[in-house]
């Protein structure tokens, strides 16, 4: 009887084990994989009809400087001007500020709504106070239009599938070695239940 309540142990711990196997699996696929991403669209040189258009988009601008950058309120574009007033940036979207224009960038899915709207003006004009914002347009050097990066998602959620797919053969492996093993370890074994 010792020899099948341990067999029996061992069995339902291996089979623990398994699990726990598959939910960290699981939980690490989830966490690096299938996540969203963000690109930049970064040019070098915009006109007032590609301005006009962002604004006619209620697009979010954000203008960098050399003190910083800024948010643009009431934006409008006249022939070679962009003008708006002078606003305070949300904190939480810092980290959006800097992205890096030739890679994938990751994507927080409760903040795409804000950061797939922003546009970035770059500039090495300075706007001291608080006030009118009266740029040439000539003077902008780069614009990033925020846009989401499908192919980049498409690849993280592609190796997600094939992580998961290989998890579960992992644990499938084990399952079947462990089965084997127990089968194994009954030959030649007789038990007498009294």
């Amino acid at each position: 009887m010792k020899i099948l309540t341990h067999l029996l142990k061992e069995f339902f711990m291996a089979q623990r084990f398994q699990i726990h196997a598959l939910m960290i699996l699981l939980m690490f696929s989830m966490s690096s994989c299938f996540q969203k991403f963000y690109k930049t669209n970064t040019v070098a040189t915009t006109d007032s009809a590609t301005l006009h258009t962002l604004i006619a988009e209620n697009k979010t601008f954000i203008l960098h400087t050399p003190d910083g950058p800024f948010a643009v309120q009431n934006a409008s574009v006249s022939t070679d001007v962009f003008t708006g007033d002078k606003g305070v940036l949300n904190p939480g979207y810092d980290k959006y500020l800097n992205p890096n224009p030739n890679d994938p960038n990751r994507l927080n899915m409760k903040k795409s709504g804000v950061v797939l709207n922003e546009v970035h003006l770059y500039t090495k004009n300075s706007f001291p106070g608080n006030g009118k914002v009266n740029l040439d347009i000539n003077q902008i050097f780069r614009v990033d239009v925020y846009g989401f990066d499908k192919k980049a998602t498409r690849d993280s959620r592609t190796l997600g599938y094939v992580g998961i797919a290989v998890g579960v053969g992992a644990v499938v492996g084990v399952v079947a070695i462990a089965a084997n093993s127990m089968d194994h370890m009954f030959d030649g074994v007789t038990i007498n239940m009294h």
